[in-house]
C-alpha cells in the first residue's frame, strides 16, 4: 500500500513518477550496530532514464554529508564514493534485490542512504516510474543462507526441500 515504502513522486505521493525538474533528493537512516558483520539488503525498482537514477550506499555517518534539493542534479563526490559498491540502479520496472555487507566495529554510527538524481531536461518524456525502495533489512551475516532449495508443487500444495 506504499505507506512504509520509499519512492519518488511528483504528485504528492499518488504515484511513483517523476517530472522534468533537475534535482537530487536523499533519504537516510543512521544506525549504530553491535560489533559484527551485517548484510544490508533492500528491494528496488526504478525505470528512470539515462539521466535519472537511484543510488544507495552505507558508510560512517560522519563522512557522508547530504544536502537535499540540489538544483544542478550533482551528487557530491563524498557521497558518490560510498555508492560505488552498489552502483547505479535504473532501467527496471520489476523489483530487484541489492545487498551489501557492513562490518560494524560496534562504536561507529553508520548512515544507510538512498539518493535520487534527475538531470533530465527532456520535457517530452511522459514521467516514467521513478525510484522505489522497499523491504530494507539488516541481518547478521553470520547466519548461513540456505542453498540448493527446490520446490515441488502439486494441485494445492508446495513442498520445499
Amino acid at each position: 500500500d506504499g505507506r512504509q515504502s520509499l519512492y519518488i513522486s511528483n504528485d504528492e505521493g499518488a504515484s511513483a513518477r517523476f517530472g522534468v525538474a533537475q534535482n537530487v533528493q536523499y533519504a537516510y537512516r543512521d544506525l549504530k550496530l553491535p560489533k559484527g558483520i551485517y548484510e544490508v539488503s533492500f528491494d528496488w525498482a526504478c525505470l528512470g532514464s539515462a539521466d535519472a537514477m537511484l543510488y544507495a550506499g552505507v558508510g560512517p555517518a560522519a563522512n557522508i554529508s547530504l544536502t537535499a534539493n540540489n538544483k544542478n542534479a550533482v551528487i557530491p563526490n563524498n557521497v558518490m564514493s560510498w555508492c560505488k559498491t552498489l552502483g547505479k540502479m535504473n532501467g527496471s520496472s520489476l523489483w530487484k534485490i541489492s545487498s551489501i555487507n557492513l562490518n560494524s566495529n560496534g562504536t561507529t554510527v553508520y548512515r544507510l542512504f538512498f539518493v535520487w538524481s534527475s538531470s533530465n531536461r527532456d520535457s517530452t518524456i511522459a514521467m516514467p516510474m521513478g525510484a522505489c525502495v522497499d523491504n530494507v533489512q539488516i541481518c547478521s551475516a553470520n547466519c548461513a543462507k540456505p542453498k540448493n532449495i527446490q520446490a515441488t508443487s502439486t494441485c494445492d500444495s508446495i513442498m520445499v526441500t
